[in-house]
């Protein structure tokens, strides 16, 4: 249901280049976004809702680009996605942050019926 509510037409934004995008400062029990609509994750001190809006100051980050299985659609919360994991395990020095969009990768799955653009959206244009 959380996934259904992030994922809905009213709630995706249309971004230049990369098609939709998740809505910004999403709350729920199971995924939440930062005020750029990237997904929010575990920090490396075990801090919640460490996004890529909240890296001022780090001296060091991993980024972790991609589509739906970075942004960790379907994970049960933010805990469980793979930039998450690899903080809490450890690996590498510096914490991970997620980059990862639903729908940045397009065509790697269909939009739903009602995530198609209409002839309100405004129109792409190129740049």
């Amino acid at each position: 249901m959380a996934y259904d509510r992030l994922l809905a037409r009213p709630a995706l934004r249309w971004c230049p280049h990369i098609m939709f995008f998740h809505p910004e400062r999403y709350v729920s029990h199971v995924v939440n976004t930062d005020e750029h609509g990237f997904r929010c994750g575990v920090g490396p001190r075990g801090e919640v809702n460490f996004s890529p809006s909240n890296l001022a100051g780090a001296t060091e980050v991993n980024l972790l680009a991609g589509g739906s299985v970075v942004m960790g659609l379907g994970c049960t919360g933010d805990i469980a996605t793979i930039p998450s994991i690899l903080t809490c395990s450890g690996v590498g020095e510096a914490p991970w942050a997620n980059m990862g969009g639903a729908y940045l990768c397009a065509g790697t799955h269909p939009l739903p019926a009602n995530a198609r653009p209409t002839a309100r959206d405004p129109p792409y244009r190129p740049s």
